[in-house]
């Protein structure tokens, strides 16, 4: 009984030791590193990571780990499974895809902050034509910068999706967030070619 007792007392005193380490000014805002399907030029922080799942139709499910492997370096895999929920059978894996971003740099008080990347994950893949509906970004460059008020964030860049075409697609995102608990976005994608 003492032991577990122990062990109570212990996980709490570990659980509150980060809360009352922070200033009582201070207020920790942590960047996006992504909206929904913009990227942004925020990264993880070093040793940091990020699990995203994304349910679709006929039971898929897509999820995707990122790490902070680098000060600057965010590397990341996704993969998805079809008929993953429910009673549907047989379960369909697809390859995996990778996440590589490097933020190379900061920004500044008029610069926003720059970062390159490759996201090679789809959506709504087609088994007929061995390809994703909706390619992934591909190559990217992006840049972010806090714009007006604080919180308010404007995310804008190009992509490459593959070298088959070598179609330049453009993206802007843009996210509101409150006190780090809430978040507005409005993003709008594949700017110059809609069609494809």
């Amino acid at each position: 009984m003492m032991k577990k007792l122990n062990s109570v007392l212990a996980l709490l005193l570990l659980a509150a030791v980060p809360a009352l380490a922070k200033d009582k000014g201070e207020s920790v805002v942590i960047p996006d590193v992504e909206m929904i399907d913009v990227p942004t030029a925020g990264i993880l922080d070093y040793y940091g990571f990020m699990v995203k799942t994304r349910f679709y139709s006929g039971g898929g499910v897509l999820g995707g780990l990122n790490f902070g492997v680098q000060e600057r370096l965010n590397l990341g895999a996704s993969m998805s499974v079809d008929r993953l929920v429910g009673s549907d059978s047989p379960i369909k894996m697809r390859r995996p895809e990778i996440q590589v971003k490097f933020r190379f740099f900061d920004g500044g008080y008029y610069i926003p902050a720059a970062a390159v990347g490759y996201d090679g994950q789809g959506y709504y893949y087609n088994p007929a034509d061995k390809k994703y509906l909706e390619k992934g970004k591909g190559l990217y460059l992006v840049g972010s910068k806090e714009i007006g008020l604080a919180g308010l964030a404007l995310h804008g860049g190009f992509n490459v999706p593959d070298f088959d075409n070598n179609y330049l697609f453009g993206f802007l995102g843009l996210n509101y967030t409150l006190e780090d608990k809430i978040a507005f976005m409005l993003e709008y994608d594949s700017m110059f070619h809609s069609d494809d």
